[in-house]
């Protein structure tokens, strides 16, 4: 997949991932996070790729560098994070982001997720509308029939939010569910539903009752729209 970050951004976000950044650019990301879908999403997909390698690492007792670490996240609301915060409480990470960080260095950005990821032709849509800018990113990887999700949407009062597809030949929306205003979720869809995550199909977002439309169409605003394309 062809990230929409450059190559500067794609490495701070996977030293962002790594742990390895510290003072102004510590903060500079985790500003970015906090504000930018793209390089959230980024984020994640390192924290993912990077996970299986922990693995293989002894135990070993956390520097105070990564305690530091862990106080400064539980500072900027921890349970709003996702991904890299998760791996800071991990005692194997500090041992393996610095070598990690030099193997991207070294063979470059685009070796590292070629023998840990095994997905196929991945399928992205930004979601916007005139009055939310960059609701949701939506990826989704065919092979594995994985749609992955990073939403940044106000909490809607007495209301959720319901995600629906809008495929080629179809009379009407599907629904996909309900979705959470913010965060990151991997959405577990069945395959009459996956069959039409194709490029080109259409995915919406709008605000419906607490629990999902009643009447399996959509009944409130449509706050954001976006096509699948590859990336």
């Amino acid at each position: 997949m062809t990230s929409p970050l450059n190559e500067r951004d794609q490495m701070f976000a996977a030293e962002f991932a790594l742990g390895t950044l510290e003072n102004e650019l510590l903060d500079e990301a985790q500003k970015r996070y906090d504000q930018e879908l793209v390089f959230r999403h980024e984020v994640d997909q390192w924290s993912e790729r990077l996970a299986p390698m922990l693995d293989e690492v002894a135990e070993m007792q956390p520097s105070p560098k990564v305690w530091r670490g862990i106080e400064r996240a539980l500072n900027q609301n921890m349970h709003e994070k996702s991904g890299w915060i998760a791996n800071l409480f991990s005692s194997k990470f500090a041992l393996v982001s610095g070598a990690l960080a030099v193997l991207l260095l070294v063979v470059g950005i685009n070796y590292l997720p070629s023998f840990t990821s095994q997905s196929g032709p991945i399928l992205t849509a930004t979601l916007s509308g005139e009055q939310v800018q960059s609701a949701m990113i939506a990826n989704y990887d065919s092979k594995s029939g994985k749609l992955l999700i990073t939403t940044n949407m106000r909490v809607v009062e007495r209301g959720d939010y319901e995600l629906w597809i809008i495929a080629d030949g179809q009379a009407a929306p599907i629904s996909m569910g309900i979705i959470a205003p913010s965060g990151t979720a991997e959405l577990a869809l069945p395959t009459e539903i996956t069959d039409l995550l194709t490029q080109g199909a259409t995915l919406a977002v709008s605000e419906e009752p607490i629990g999902g439309s009643p009447t399996g169409l959509p009944t409130g605003p449509v706050i954001a729209v976006g096509t699948l394309t590859q990336g």
